[in-house]
């Protein structure tokens, strides 16, 4: 009875060490694909949507990697500025900020851990994050069209 109390014990002591990030489950996967302006060429990603509160705050943190033409969209149309960083986020990161279905600006190669503010110099309301690279990769600029439950231009609905 006595070993059985205590492996009961451990087991509670166990899940209670265990952090709020890593139990919570990941945002809702969605597709999202962007246009270049330039020449036409659609490239494909699939997103988790960051919504709720919690998704806003952890976005991609406590990861070692992403898998590639993977990221995370978050929905930050309440807010009057798109701010990230980069804290307790293990990967670099290329981030894409858009408006309105467009590409306002990119940050590209965001460094892991940097307590540094990362700012739209433009309004934006989605901020798409993937792994460092794939911005250039797929020549993703200012004034490409992004296609994404969002913004109400697909025929997907956001969570």
């Amino acid at each position: 009875m006595c070993k059985n109390l205590l492996k009961a014990f451990a087991a509670v002591l166990l899940l209670a060490g265990c952090s709020e990030q890593e139990k919570s489950t990941p945002a809702a996967e969605a597709n999202l694909t962007i246009i270049s302006a330039e020449d036409g060429n659609v490239s494909e990603f699939t997103v988790e949507n960051a919504v709720t509160p919690e998704e806003l705050q952890k976005g991609l943190m406590f990861r070692d990697s992403l898998l590639p033409a993977h990221g995370m969209a978050f929905d930050l149309s309440g807010y009057d500025n798109a701010v990230m960083w980069m804290k307790d986020t293990r990967i670099p990161l290329d981030m894409i900020f858009a408006n309105d279905g467009k590409v306002v600006w990119v940050y590209e190669n965001a460094q892991p851990m940097s307590t540094e503010n990362i700012t739209s110099p433009e309004h934006a309301d989605v901020v798409i994050e993937l792994n460092a690279g794939e911005a250039k990769l797929h020549n993703i600029k200012p004034g490409d069209i992004v296609k994404h439950a969002f913004f109400n231009n697909t025929e997907e609905k956001a969570n």
